[in-house]
């Protein structure tokens, strides 16, 4: 990561703590995201009509599993922004 030294070489100390504020931003959506797709996950996991799928598909090794929580967890994001 780059040094607030070497950033304040090319910005001034406003465009700095914006580039800052930005960041913890976006550090927030992703841990907000991951927590969605958790939650999302949970629930797919604990769906007896998807259990046969689940174990054809080789579990978690199959992709489609993630992919449907992150999708939800994005669909999520997508409201709350929305509001």
């Amino acid at each position: 990561m780059i040094s607030d030294e070497q950033l304040e070489a090319h910005f001034s100390r406003a465009k700095i703590e914006e580039i800052n504020m930005h960041v913890r931003i976006e550090e927030e959506r992703k841990k907000l995201r991951d927590h969605f797709a958790g939650l999302a996950l949970q629930g797919l996991l604990a769906n007896p009509k998807l259990q046969e799928q689940i174990l054809k598909t080789g579990g978690a090794c199959g992709g489609w599993i993630e992919s449907s929580a992150y999708g939800w967890a994005d669909g999520m994001l997508k409201a709350r922004e929305e509001k």
